[in-house]
Formats: structure tokens, sequence, C-alpha cells
């Protein structure tokens, strides 16, 4: 019997492990590198770095003393933006928290310390994009979110990938760092973190329009004199300084609508496009002199915007001759339909294609910040709770009709900004169910709340390569993403099925011991 108990107590002992794991494989891990102070008249802790030299950070916080212990969170040296170095030399600065305080140090003032890393978990993407490499010799994986923890390999051009996970690089976890924001990824079985922005200029990963994507994939030039672009072709003036991008192909007359299925979303957006058999880009968030560029398209319910004072209507974006005589009131909530932007006499503008009273409507947005816009899709958001065990949400700012009491348990989504000294902000529930306006004081932001994510069944369309020469091709379409997508099995499934089955083979095993055991004393007894 002692034996059978030892036996019972391993397979009990085997069974948890998997669970034990598990629990540990709900995300990358983030891991911080720890140094120590060795200059000995300390570590001066700025509170902002200006330059690279921190020559011009006027704002000193303290002086970190000799051989304090740090985590550096976030690399920067005088390369480019933030782009992380492998070693602590130079003119480098380290982000790092002191005293429950963030801010910045010289590298040169602590050395590296071999040994733990401490640990905090990453954040995990809203909504999960599909992205195709467009890197000839591919991009590189790192075994954590820094060139620090060294190389987990290389994914080839043309493979197709998922970012789960991200590290915003600069301590802040935001994700539109993208000089140096690192993103989480799997490739036939290994994961590893990329540079979302690499370098500069450099685009190494194309998004594809799948249902996640803002854009509905339609974009319509509305300038005149406008080509595309080759992005990886350079033109420079007569002293060799870069101008902009080569141009290709015909021009394109105004009001020509093109589809697109790729585009670039990064510091500058272009969509990958084809004009009578010429491939190339079209930029879409660029502000252009004189006239609108481009109008881009966006799926329903992508954006939406609040008019913050009365706003005229227009037949046609970029002309202002074009009024209709109407005018949408302030604290209108409206969904964008498609937006433009243009810089005519150097005066800041966006346009946006709204659907106000059954009739398409031009808004335009420029310096007098007359309109705020939001995305719905939530990565840009920020969550609150209020304050208090109750507070009223009224209709707008000029009519304080109280539409519903909040509690402590709703999770809001503040959209509003811009709206400087004034006392209320609009917010929704995570769930739709409330909405309106608050005071900004009575609320407090949710620190790390992660919101819930509704699973949407993933596209199988495989890609067919047949793009022209600027587009990267998919040549690798077994990807372990692909494979995972099309497999109706989910990680959580398998290891359930596992240990099931491990349960009743050892049930199974149990029973059949005990039978023997039964029949060897029927026969002694014999």
């Amino acid at each position: 019997m002692k034996k059978l108990i030892a036996v019972l107590l391993a397979a009990v002992i085997c069974l948890a492990v998997p669970f034990a794991a598990f629990a540990d494989m709900e995300g990358p891990m983030v891991r911080h590198i720890k140094c120590t102070v060795t200059n000995p008249n300390g570590a001066v802790f700025y509170y902002y770095h200006y330059d690279e030299a921190l020559e011009k950070s006027e704002y000193i916080r303290s002086v970190i003393p000799y051989g304090t212990e740090l985590s550096v969170e976030a690399i920067y040296d005088d390369s480019y933006y933030s782009d992380e170095i492998g070693d602590f030399t130079g003119k480098s600065i380290g982000r790092v928290k002191y005293d429950d305080e963030d801010g910045y140090i010289l590298l040169s003032d602590v050395a590296k310390t071999e040994g733990d890393y401490s640990m905090s978990e990453a954040k995990k993407v809203v909504n999960p994009s599909n992205y195709i490499v467009t890197k000839k010799d591919g991009i590189t994986m790192y075994k954590g979110p820094s060139k620090l923890f060294g190389e987990a390999g290389t994914i080839p051009d043309g493979a197709k990938i998922t970012l789960t996970y991200y590290d915003g690089g600069s301590g802040t976890g935001e994700e539109t760092n993208y000089a140096n924001c690192l993103y989480y990824t799997e490739y036939k079985g290994t994961g590893g973190w990329i540079y979302y922005y690499p370098q500069p200029g450099e685009y190494s990963l194309i998004k594809l329009v799948d249902k996640k994507s803002e854009y509905s994939g339609k974009i319509k030039v509305t300038g005149s004199g406008i080509r595309l672009i080759d992005i990886n072709s350079d033109t420079t003036d007569e002293n060799g300084d870069w101008v902009g991008y080569k141009e290709v192909g015909e021009v394109i007359p105004a009001g020509t609508e093109l589809t697109f299925d790729k585009y670039y979303d990064l510091i500058e957006c272009y969509a990958l496009v084809t004009y009578k058999g010429v491939t190339g880009y079209l930029e879409f968030n660029e502000r252009w002199p004189g006239d609108l560029r481009t109008v881009v398209y966006l799926k329903d319910g992508a954006d939406e915007l609040i008019t913050k004072s009365d706003c005229t209507v227009y037949s046609e974006p970029g002309n202002f001759s074009s009024g209709t005589g109407e005018t949408v009131p302030s604290y209108t909530k409206l969904s964008v339909k498609a937006y433009g932007y243009s810089t005519p006499d150097d005066d800041y503008e966006n346009w946006y294609l709204v659907d106000y009273n059954g009739k398409d409507a031009w808004l335009c947005d420029n310096r007098d910040n007359d309109i705020t816009r939001f995305w719905k899709s939530g990565e840009n958001s920020f969550y609150y709770k209020i304050k208090s065990s109750s507070a009223d949400m009224i209709e707008n700012p000029d009519n304080p009709t109280v539409v519903c009491t909040l509690t402590p348990d709703d999770v809001l989504v503040q959209y509003t900004w811009g709206f400087e000294g004034d006392e209320y902000v609009y917010c929704e529930s995570i769930d739709g169910s409330k909405a309106g306006w608050i005071k900004e004081s009575m609320l407090e932001e949710i620190e790390g709340y992660v919101p819930p994510v509704i699973e949407e069944e993933e596209e199988t369309e495989e890609e067919t390569g047949e793009d022209a020469p600027l587009a990267s091709r998919d040549k690798d379409g077994d990807a372990l993403k692909e494979a995972a997508e099309k497999a109706d099995v989910s990680t959580r499934s398998i290891i359930a099925i596992c240990v099931v089955a491990a349960v009743v083979v050892a049930l199974t095993a149990a029973i059949i011991i005990l039978l023997i055991k039964k029949k060897n004393r029927s026969g002694e007894q014999g």
C-alpha cells in the first residue's frame, strides 16, 4: 500500500508541474538590466534629458550615491532617438527609478552588474495585427526587450508575424514610442523581441489590412501632380542632402481612388498601391504645403470625434469656399468615415469626413482645436475610475442634465484631450453602457489596467505574393502564427487534454495495481 501511495503522489506531482509552468506562460517578461553606481562622486539624477550628454538638462533631482544598485529600464544613445547599444560606454543615457521617482543618468557613471534580473510583466497588445517582414536581410530577434540580452534568431524577409506584447523602451510602456519600442513575436517556434522602428527611414514591418485594421484599404488622390514614390530610393540636391523619395509612374489625376492591403504604419504612413501597372507608395499622414494630397477611408467605428465648438460644414476637403451654410453644434459626437491633412499658408489643418444629418459632411480642425479625435481600438486610451462612492455624468458642459450615475466599479475610457482649462472631459464605460461628461477632478487613472480582448476569428487568406517589385513577398507561408491560426485548438485546450489524459492513465494504473494486489492476496489465501 505504501508503494501505491508513493506512485499516486508522484503522479500528482507530475500533473502539477504543467499547471505551475503554464502559470508563468501568460506572457513574456520584461527584464531590466541591473547596474551599480561606480562614479566616486555619484551619478547625477536628471528630471529629463535634452541631449545625449545631458548638458542642457537643467532640472537635477539629486545625486545618487556611489555603490547604489539600480535597474536600467531603457537605454538611449546619440545615434538616433533612443536606439539601444550593447554596452555602458560613451555618452549613453539610462532611464532609472530612484526613491520611487523616474529620471535619467549618464551610463558612464555606472557599471553593469552580472547576475539576477528584476522582472516585470510585459504589456499585452490590445488588438494584435499581422505584419510582413520587408527587410532583405531579415530582422533580428532578441532574447529580451533590449540588444543587451543577445540575439535569439532572425526572421527572414517575407515572413508573416503577429506582434503580441510590447515594451515601450522608455519605461512608460507607451506603444507609440516607435524609436525605442520593442515587440514580442514568435517565428517557427522561437520567441523573441524585435524593434518596431530599427533605424531612421528603415521600414521593416508592413502592416496588413485585416479585421483589426483602422483603415478600410481605400485611398483617394485629391491634389494635383501626385505620383507614387519609392521609399527605398532617395533623391538628393546638389549638396547631397536628402530632399525626398524618388517618384515613379505617371501623374495620378485628382479624384482617383485606389485600394491597398498593406501599409507602413509608423511616424509616416505609406499605403502600397498600384496605378497603371506601377506599384509604389502614397503617403497619407504627411502635412503637405498648398493643397490636400490624399483622403484615407476608415472602417466603421474605427475613429470618432467630438466637436469642441460650432463647426462649419464643407462639401470638399481643403476648400474653404465650399461651405454649405450648415453648422455642427458643439459637443456633437460623430463617427469619422475618412480623413485628410493639408497645410495651406502654413496653417495646420485636419479634415474629417463624417455623416451628419444623413449626408456626407467635411469638418475642418485647425489650430483653434475645434475638434478632438479619438480611437475606438483602445490602444491609445487611458482608463479611469471615480474617486468617490458615486458621481454623476452629464449631457455636456452646456447642458448639465444628469444622464447616469457612476460607481467605483465602472471602468472608464477618457477620449477627450486638448480642453485646456475645461472642467469636464468626455468618457465612456468599457462596456458602452454609460457615456457622458464628468469633472476631470473626480477621476483617477487605473494604473496597469488591460481591457478585455474580444477574440475574433483570424482571416486565413493566403498571400498571393504577386505584388510588384516594391512589395515584399510572403515567402514563408508556414510561419508558426499562421499554423496556429488555422488550427482550431488553443494551447490551453491542448494542455487540458494532456492533463485529462494523464489523469486517466494514472487512475487506470492505480486500479490495475489494486486488482493485481487483490488477486495475489486471494491466491495466497487459497
